[in-house]
């Protein structure tokens, strides 16, 4: 009985300084200014519908796996890891602000095994299916960096002022696709030579030329809904205000339209996707 006794008084004492604190109002919360983001997302980019592969499909041939070539489509989603930091320029109905975003996404794959027929160097991967082609034991990776400015609409207004849990949002902006092919050393490589057939690795490996390195513009768009979990727990998120300055936290999903073509550009790589992505957000 004094073990229950006890108990109830401790609630009580707990309910009281919990009700002490909202009658307070917002006095324990810190500026909201910014918002940073992590989320991850599979990202697999439709690079075979660049018009200067005049329907080949390079891409589908090398990142598919052997067993299974004669899937339709292209390769299955690698992850793709984004950093996303916003400045909230503006709190009223909703906040608007400028997001700033970096991501990577990295799939290798065993390169085609090269001969030499006729003493000339080709690859297999000329083949229109692929028929007698071997994979070799050096590996091969294409890197693919996105680099992104939008503009952002949170509408937070219900969650902040009546603690209603679902904010949706949307997000659009411009979208630079840094990206990269590695050998087997690591290195950046270099196509094949169109006169000997051969290989040059006497340079080293910049922008344009022959070199497997580029970039593409584009445009790239993020609607999505973000849960509050600030209500699971409003003690906890009332001292991470307080004590860390963390405003808020959300669970976020939202769709990943990537539309990376360098504006319908005949000579760049196509890197755009529709996919989604998942992720963690914190206001501070």
């Amino acid at each position: 009985m004094k073990r229950f006794a006890a108990l109830a008084l401790l609630l009580v004492s707990a309910t009281a300084r919990a009700q002490q604190i909202d009658e307070t109002g917002r006095d324990y919360s810190s500026p909201q200014h910014f918002a940073v983001e992590l989320k991850f997302g599979p990202y697999s980019p439709n690079i075979d519908s660049t018009p200067g592969l005049k329907g080949k499909t390079p891409f589908r041939d090398l990142f598919t796996a052997q067993d299974n070539k004669d899937a339709p489509g292209r390769p299955p989603g690698k992850v793709l890891t984004t950093l996303e930091f916003d400045w909230q320029v503006w709190h009223g109905f909703g906040s608007f602000g400028l997001a700033a975003s970096a991501g990577i996404s990295r799939r290798s794959t065993h390169s085609f095994v090269y001969d030499r027929p006729g003493g000339v160097l080709s690859s297999c991967a000329t083949a229109a299916d692929l028929t007698g082609c071997d994979r070799s034991s050096d590996q091969t990776a294409l890197n693919v960096m996105p680099f992104a400015l939008q503009l952002v609409y949170r509408f937070d207004y219900l969650a902040v002022r009546y603690k209603v849990p679902v904010v949706p949002y949307l997000k659009g902006g411009v979208a630079y696709y840094l990206w990269w092919i590695e050998n087997g050393a690591g290195e950046v490589t270099r196509t094949i030579d169109k006169t000997t057939k051969m290989s040059d690795t006497s340079q080293t490996c910049g922008f344009g030329g022959d070199c497997g390195l580029g970039g593409t513009f584009g445009l790239v768009a993020h609607p999505g809904v973000a849960l509050l979990l600030d209500v699971l727990d409003p003690g906890s998120a009332r001292t991470m205000d307080s004590e860390l300055g963390i405003n808020h936290s959300y669970l976020f999903a939202e769709l990943h339209y990537a539309w990376i073509n360098g504006f319908n550009s005949p000579t760049k790589m196509v890197f755009s996707d529709v996919t989604w992505n998942m992720g963690l957000a914190f206001e501070f």
